[in-house]
């Protein structure tokens, strides 16, 4: 008798295909190397950068990338973990952002304990681990709404990490994200000032409509997703999916996700799978459905938004 998990609902093979894939353009070839530059640095003057980008820019999607790249390692004693990872949940305060890196240690208690016990569990277990470069993605929750000081006690508690373990920082989110490097420069000596210690800010920006990398982007969509599709990167086409999309990987990857499960994987995805898809996506509360919509509608739409 099968076990009731074995009867569970699974995307189609094609889909799974099209969602194991990375797209990959140059702009996330430079933020990737920006990264290398980082972790390089590690044991020796550490340098820090931040990772920005709107929702479904691609930051996660490379962060994943380059964890894959580096993964734990078994020895006879002791397990090495060259990345450290952590997500940051909304309001966070500085012993949430201590207690989620001694979780991603394996400290058993990481709640437990002041802060300085935090931090000093925090060092030795880094230690042991051979940390290499610690990710906190999602760093804008540390930025309050009517207060700099969390600002000011999450930069500090970086630098000081920084400071006496040596390892260097990749801190990811949007792109008010910034505001951890340039609201705590204020009142602070040159040598005590997180911005020092941090490389230039790395932006993941979405293509403009009409550029070449808009055209090339699609194209690679084109290849990719591994079964007969309409022409993603015809004129009309390129305009429609900018409009559902704002040229963000996240949101044309949903799309195009859900076309695929629409099709058999060897009938073509056409306008009307497009459509579809929309209606199910994440854009769909967004803005009205650009694949039901006339081209002269969606050529209006887009001149709105570019005026706004």
């Amino acid at each position: 008798m099968q076990s009731p998990s074995n009867n569970a609902p699974s995307r189609k093979p094609h889909t799974e295909a099209f969602l194991q894939l990375t797209i990959r353009n140059q702009q996330f070839d430079l933020a990737y190397q920006a990264i290398s530059r980082c972790h390089k640095t590690a044991g020796l003057k550490p340098k820090s950068m931040m990772l920005l980008g709107a929702s479904g820019a691609g930051k996660s999607t490379l962060l994943h990338l380059y964890r894959k790249a580096f993964p734990d390692a078994e020895l006879e004693d002791r397990t090495l973990r060259p990345i450290l990872y952590i997500s940051l949940p909304s309001r966070v305060t500085v012993n949430d952002i201590l207690s989620g890196l001694l979780e991603a240690c394996g400290d058993p208690e990481p709640q437990k304990g002041t802060a300085r016990s935090l931090l000093n569990r925090l060092y030795g277990l880094t230690k042991s681990l051979g940390v290499q470069l610690i990710i906190i993605d999602e760093i804008q929750h540390v930025l309050p709404e009517h207060t700099h000081r969390r600002t000011q006690e999450a930069a500090d508690m970086i630098k000081s990490i920084m400071d006496r373990s040596l390892i260097p920082f990749v801190l990811a989110g949007l792109p008010h994200g910034n505001r951890i490097l340039t609201d705590t420069v204020k009142g602070k000596h040159s040598e005590d000032q997180l911005i020092r210690r941090f490389n230039a800010s790395v932006q993941l920006k979405p293509p403009a409509l009409g550029s070449n990398a808009w055209k090339n982007l699609m194209a690679v969509y084109q290849k990719t997703i591994g079964v007969p599709c309409i022409n993603l990167s015809s004129d009309e086409m390129l305009k429609r999916f900018y409009l559902a999309s704002n040229g963000l990987h996240g949101f044309i990857a949903n799309v195009l996700e859900h076309s695929l499960e629409s099709t058999d994987g060897n009938e073509q995805i056409c306008i009307t799978h497009l459509s579809e898809a929309f209606d199910v996506s994440s854009c769909a509360d967004l803005i009205e459905n650009p694949f039901k919509m006339s081209l002269p509608q969606v050529e209006r739409a887009l001149a709105l938004r570019a005026n706004v």
